[in-house]
Formats: structure tokens, sequence, C-alpha cells
């Protein structure tokens, strides 16, 4: 997967974010939209990458 500094945001963000989540350390009120916000967000940009690779690579080597 090309790393973009958007998709680089995004992992850095979730990776803080669900290091947190298996620590079990709570979140302040407003942190749980924003780990919610972040996840989907980098489902959003995987899915766009996943989806520009099929179409250039129907090798099936995933």
């Amino acid at each position: 997967m090309p790393q973009t500094p958007e998709l680089e945001q995004f992992v850095d963000s979730a990776h803080s974010l669900l290091a947190r989540l298996r620590k079990s350390e709570p979140f302040l009120p407003g942190e749980m939209p924003v780990l919610i916000y972040t996840l989907g967000q980098l489902v959003q940009v995987v899915n766009k990458w996943d989806g520009e690779n099929y179409e250039t690579d129907h090798s099936g080597s995933a």
C-alpha cells in the first residue's frame, strides 16, 4: 500500500487510540467520536486504495 501523508496521519491516530483501548485506559467523553471517525476514515482510505489496486491488478495476489 502506498504511504501518503493522509494515510500515515490516520494510521498514527488509530494506533494511539487503539493502544489505549488495549490498555483499558479510560477515554475522555469527546474521544470516542474521534476514534470512530478515525477508523471510518482509515477504512475509506484503504477501500479507495484497494479499489484502485483491484482495477490495475487482476493477478489475485492481495
